[in-house]
């Protein structure tokens, strides 16, 4: 009990947990100062382009920078076309209540094949499984929020 009380063993080795102790500070202070370890540090990854444009208000975006955001979510696993070219039917669930982080959060885990690699490009923004899932992922966060 004294040996490890004073960090020795019986045969004179340090003990190795308060080795890692004693490192420990170090290896917190380069997660935070490495970008690349930013997750470890922080909790979250870094903001990917998504998240950069994602704060600007739905209302005051351009047509073209909601195209932008929803394609980088998607991670441009859409059919090209005149269905993705037109964002009204997005704009319609924005304009109804339906948020764009639900929006986003629909095309991370349901279209992008990072998620899922057997995940179906989308053809359009009004395509059944992608409203569906919109409409899923809205109904979890109102139940959630109340």
């Amino acid at each position: 009990m004294r040996a490890v009380a004073r960090n020795t063993a019986a045969d004179g080795v340090r003990n190795k947990f308060e080795s890692e102790r004693e490192r420990a500070p170090v290896e917190v202070e380069e997660c935070v100062t490495s970008e690349a370890n930013r997750v470890a540090a922080t909790g979250r990854p870094a903001p990917n382009a998504a998240e950069k444009l994602k704060h600007a208000s739905p209302n005051l975006m351009t047509d073209a920078e909601l195209l932008e955001q929803l394609l980088l979510a998607a991670n441009h696993n859409v059919v090209p076309g005149e269905g993705i070219e037109d964002v009204r039917p997005v704009k319609a669930m924005l304009e109804n209540g339906i948020e764009l982080d639900d929006v986003l959060f629909t095309l991370k885990s349901h279209i992008d094949r990072r998620a899922y690699p057997k995940n179906r490009a989308l053809a359009s923004w009004s395509e059944r499984r992608f409203v569906v899932a919109v409409a899923e992922a809205y109904g979890r966060h109102a139940s959630s929020a109340s």
